[in-house]
């Protein structure tokens, strides 16, 4: 699998009376759909923890580079949604997306669960320096965390969507930067606000604290890739 150095990030609220629909729609096309794009690694959902913040649903989809969210490709699936996308994405309350560099990151492991920390985008120059000289590899050397990256939003990335058919469907704002840990404990315990602590030392400002989601699907382009060519023989 090549390595990540771009990511594309959605946050998402949908009424409780939607969500049959919009699983129907995430897990039996729109996952694939976008995770089948050239430059897509991964995709990876989750929902939070606690039920009662807005930013229930969480996908993290990482890329081969910044530049594949803003390809002919990628803006090709924006530009024809399918008719269930159209009925969907009508339907959330709340949808803000960032396409986003990583800037640091330790580690590979994944877990069922991720500690997520938003941070304010403006705020955020030379946060990748501090986590990447010592913050991050401690945490994992102390096993507080199983591996972890940091994204920082690229404004002008994110908004190549508003002039697709998609992008002009609904209505959304950009993301934070965002710090996601994969977390081997089911706890929030006291060294994850010592890291928090520390980058708002050298200015990063913290949205919310710190939340929980629980992975609900996790999808590879290779697995595709592999489905295709079973398919084919």
């Amino acid at each position: 699998m090549p390595l990540a150095r771009g990511a594309l990030i959605n946050w998402i609220d949908i009424d409780d009376a939607d969500t049959a629909l919009f699983e129907t729609w995430y897990q039996g096309e729109h996952l694939e759909e976008r995770v089948g794009v050239p430059g897509f690694i991964r995709g990876r959902r989750f929902r939070a923890v606690d039920r009662r913040a807005p930013g229930q649903y969480l996908t993290i989809y990482t890329t081969e580079d910044l530049a594949v969210l803003s390809s002919t490709a990628y803006l090709s699936r924006l530009d024809n949604p399918t008719g269930l996308t159209r009925d969907v994405v009508a339907r959330f309350t709340t949808f803000r997306r960032a396409a986003s560099r990583i800037t640091a990151r330790e580690g590979e492991a994944t877990s069922g669960r991720v500690a997520v920390v938003e941070f304010d985008p403006e705020t955020t120059r030379g946060v990748a320096e501090r986590l990447g000289s010592g913050i991050l590899a401690g945490a994992r050397r102390r096993r507080h965390v199983l591996s972890a990256m940091f994204f920082e939003p690229d404004t002008a990335t994110t908004a190549a969507k508003a002039a697709t058919e998609e992008g002009q469907a609904g209505t959304e704002s950009l993301g934070p930067a965002l710090l996601v840990l994969e977390v081997p404990s089911t706890d929030e315990p006291a060294w994850l606000h010592g890291i928090v602590d520390e980058l708002e030392a050298v200015g990063a400002v913290a949205v919310d604290g710190v939340r929980l989601y629980d992975l609900v699907a996790d999808l590879a382009h290779d697995q595709l890739e592999e489905g295709s060519d079973s398919a084919s023989r």
